[in-house]
């Protein structure tokens, strides 16, 4: 039997869905009134400004949290990924 419940496998499927909700809020403000619509209207774009810095910033800072261990086809390549991450903090600590 196929499981048909859908989990999030890694911060970018995390991040879609943060994008579809800021969308699905944009569109729903022609139901709003005029005086409320200039609020949701800013928060969606400062929402998906935030989103987006921080996720470049997670990109520049933190690279290896974007992959999960489904992304790899093998996953002694994930560990190695890990392990090197590993070493590379150790040896800046010094």
């Amino acid at each position: 039997m196929i499981d048909k419940t859908r989990r999030i496998g890694n911060p970018l499927n995390l991040i879609k869905y943060f994008l579809l909700f800021a969308i699905s809020l944009f569109f729903s403000t022609k139901f709003l009134k005029e005086e409320n619509q200039f609020i949701v209207v800013c928060f969606v774009m400062g929402y998906v400004l935030l989103l987006t810095l921080l996720t470049f910033l997670i990109i520049l800072i933190k690279p290896a949290v974007l992959y999960s261990p489904q992304d790899f086809k093998n996953e002694n390549n994930f560990l190695n990924l890990l392990k090197a991450k590993k070493k590379e903090n150790e040896n800046g600590k010094d």
